[in-house]
Formats: C-alpha cells, sequence, structure tokens
C-alpha cells in the first residue's frame, strides 16, 4: 500500500514539475556559506552546552540526595522520611521547571535561535523568492532536506547564486 501511495505520489509530482519551472536549492550549503549563521549556531550551541553542564550538576545534587535518603531513611522517623522524599520531590521539580525554562518552546534558547537565525532565514528565504520571481520559476526545491529529489542536474541548483546574492 505504502508502495502504491509513494509510486502515485511520485507520478503526480513528476507530471506536475513537467508542466512547470523548476528551480532546485541547497538551504543547507546556503546558510553554511553565511558567516552570521554560522556564527549563531555556534553562539546558540555554546549556550546550549553551559545549560546542559548546569542542569547535569542539578541532577547530580538530586541523586546525591536520593543517596543519602537511602542510607539514612532506615534510622528516620515517618515524618522525617516524608519531608525528606517532600524535598527531594521539590528539588526535581525546580530543576525541570529550570530547563523546561531553557530549552522549552518559549525557553531560552528558542528565544536567542528566534534572534538569531530567524532573520538569516528570512533574509535567505527573501533572495530565493526574489530569484524564482525575477527567473520565472514555479516551484523551488529544497534538495538539502528533500528526499524526493533524486537527481538534480547542475543547472537547476541555484544555490550558488543564491549566495552570490546575499553576499552583495
Amino acid at each position: 500500500m505504502k508502495k502504491l501511495f509513494f509510486v502515485t505520489f511520485f507520478l503526480a509530482l513528476v507530471t506536475t514539475l513537467s508542466a512547470q519551472r523548476t528551480m532546485v536549492v541547497n538551504s543547507e550549503k546556503i546558510f553554511n556559506s553565511l558567516p552570521e549563521y554560522t556564527k549563531g549556531i555556534a553562539e546558540i550551541e555554546s549556550a546550549s552546552q553551559t545549560y546542559r553542564t548546569k542542569i547535569e550538576e542539578m541532577y547530580k545534587g538530586v541523586a546525591q540526595m536520593h543517596s543519602l535518603y537511602q542510607t539514612t531513611s532506615s534510622k528516620m522517623d515517618e515524618s522525617s522520611r516524608m519531608e525528606y522524599e517532600k524535598q527531594i520531590q521539590q528539588k526535581e521539580s525546580l530543576i525541570q521547571q529550570y530547563q523546561e525554562s531553557v530549552f522549552g518552546k518559549d525557553g531560552v534558547i528558542a528565544v536567542k535561535r528566534k534572534e538569531l537565525i530567524e532573520p538569516i532565514q528570512k533574509k535567505v528565504f527573501s533572495a530565493i523568492s526574489t530569484l524564482a520571481k525575477s527567473q520565472g520559476y514555479d516551484i523551488v526545491l529544497d534538495c538539502s532536506s528533500n528526499p524526493i529529489v533524486l537527481y538534480c542536474k547542475e543547472e537547476c541548483d541555484k544555490s550558488d547564486e543564491i549566495i552570490n546574492i546575499l553576499k552583495k
């Protein structure tokens, strides 16, 4: 069933593409040619690593609390055990909240990515759109992330032209 769907989809794509002018770009190549992009990615990765290290240290502290609890819980009365368990759970909860505030959907890293990378993406997509419109292309395919592009003639790949536009 999947093969039939894939073949049908591919034939429909080929039929559609044969009636339209198609431009191919390699967005990975384009982005990697921009120093501000590679610098932004490096900055985000560095910040991510710093936060990951801090979170790992926090979890080590919780692991030490667990270990201490395991060795001393038999000597504690019921209320002391419950209080210590509560402290461990609170600490774990705080770490999870912190982790979400850093790596979550609206976290520090997402904000930094939006701040550093989104303007570059808009610039690249604008350049691609401008070139496609000016040269009369109907469809733009990205061969860096589209596994359906099995072959592309070098003349169809306009990545270098996009890079030249962006460097002006």
